[in-house]
């Protein structure tokens, strides 16, 4: 419940901001904010894509080695889907913020 509501204020929050910044108001206080999250972004990037591909190569080696636990199969391709997906949220999520503050 905790999560939730800090979840709602945080959407809240950038839904403010992004409605000052398209009246033009307080553009001196936004424009480092969305410098500062664009230095996040670009972070995140920088680690998750090299960390993603080491999930990936872990999980091939895991998937090989499987023989014939189908257990073990399933869980070698969830990480590789769960990898795969990690990396393009990272690559996508920056577009879609800067979409819908415009």
């Amino acid at each position: 419940m905790k999560n939730q509501k800090t979840t709602l204020m945080a959407i809240a929050l950038m839904a403010v901001l992004a409605t000052l910044a398209s009246a033009g108001i307080g553009s001196d206080v936004i424009a480092p904010m969305k410098k500062a999250a664009d230095d996040i972004a670009e972070a995140l990037k920088t680690v998750a894509v090299p960390l993603g591909a080491l999930v990936i190569t872990i999980a091939g080696f895991k998937w090989v080695g499987s023989a014939d636990d189908a257990g073990a199969r399933k869980q070698a391709k969830d990480m590789i889907i769960n990898a795969l997906v990690g990396i393009m949220i990272c690559y996508i999520a920056p577009d879609l913020v800067s979409l819908m503050t415009g």
